[in-house]
C-alpha cells in the first residue's frame, strides 16, 4: 500500500501540477482548453473502469504490462495501479494549479519580477509556482494519508496484497476486528499526514514562519 501510494502521488505531480502550469501561464489557449479537457476526462472516468481498460489492452491483449500481482522488477508490476490511482488526483491537481497560478501571476510582485527582466522560467518555478504550492502540499497530505489506509478498488483490480485487499476480504468475510483495526489505521495515517503539512507549510512559505 506504501508503494501503491507513493506512485499514485508521484503521478498526480507528474502530469498534473505542469498542466496546470501551462494552462495558467497560456490562458484561453488551445494548451489551456487541452488541460481542462483532459482534467474533465480524468475526473469523469471511475478508476476501476480504467484500471479494468489498461488491463485489457496493456496487459491482456498486448502483453506490456504484468496481469496482477507483484514480480520483479517491482516498478513494472506497479506502473498500471499507480498511474490509474494518480490519473484521477492528477485532473484535480491540474485544476487547483490552474487557478493558483492566474491568482499569483496577477499579483503585483510577479508584475515587479518581470519589469526588473526577470526571466520567464525563473519567475514561473521560483516566484509563482512556491507562493502557489500551499493548497498542493494539503491536498498531498491528505491523498496520502488516504492512499496509506488501503487503496481498495485499485487494490482489487489489480490484485495486489495491500491493506485495501486485506480490508474488502475481511468485508467479504464479516471479519469485525480487521475491519476495525483497517479503518483505525486510515486514521492515524489521515492525522500523521495533517500534522506533516502543518509542519511543512513553515518551510515552503516564509509568511508561515515568520507569524510562529
Amino acid at each position: 500500500s506504501a508503494l501503491i501510494a507513493v506512485g499514485g502521488i508521484v503521478w498526480q505531480l507528474l502530469l498534473g501540477v505542469p498542466a496546470g502550469i501551462v494552462a495558467a501561464y497560456r490562458p484561453k489557449s488551445a494548451a489551456d482548453r487541452l488541460a481542462t479537457l483532459g482534467a474533465l476526462v480524468g475526473l469523469s472516468a471511475p478508476p476501476f473502469w480504467v484500471g479494468l481498460l489498461l488491463l485489457y489492452y496493456l496487459a491482456y491483449r498486448w502483453s506490456i504490462f504484468p496481469l496482477n500481482g507483484l514480480g520483479d522488477p517491482l516498478w513494472w508490476y506497479l506502473a498500471l495501479p499507480t498511474f490509474t490511482l494518480g490519473l484521477a488526483g492528477a485532473a484535480w491537481y491540474a485544476r487547483m494549479t490552474r487557478a493558483q497560478m492566474l491568482e499569483v501571476l496577477r499579483s503585483p510582485y510577479i508584475q515587479m519580477a518581470r519589469s526588473k527582466g526577470l526571466r520567464e522560467r525563473t519567475i514561473l518555478t521560483r516566484h509563482a509556482l512556491r507562493n502557489a504550492l500551499t493548497p498542493l502540499i494539503t491536498m498531498i497530505g491528505m491523498d496520502f494519508g488516504y492512499f496509506l489506509g488501503g487503496v481498495l478498488i485499485i487494490e482489487s483490480v489489480f490484485g495486489l496484497p495491500g491493506v485495501g485487499k486485506l480490508t474488502y476480504d475481511a468485508i467479504d468475510q464479516l471479519d469485525v476486528p480487521i475491519v476495525t483495526g483497517a479503518v483505525l489505521l486510515a486514521a492515524f495515517f489521515v492525522v500523521v499526514m495533517n500534522f506533516l503539512v502543518d509542519l511543512t507549510y513553515a518551510v515552503v512559505d516564509p509568511r508561515v514562519r515568520n507569524r510562529r
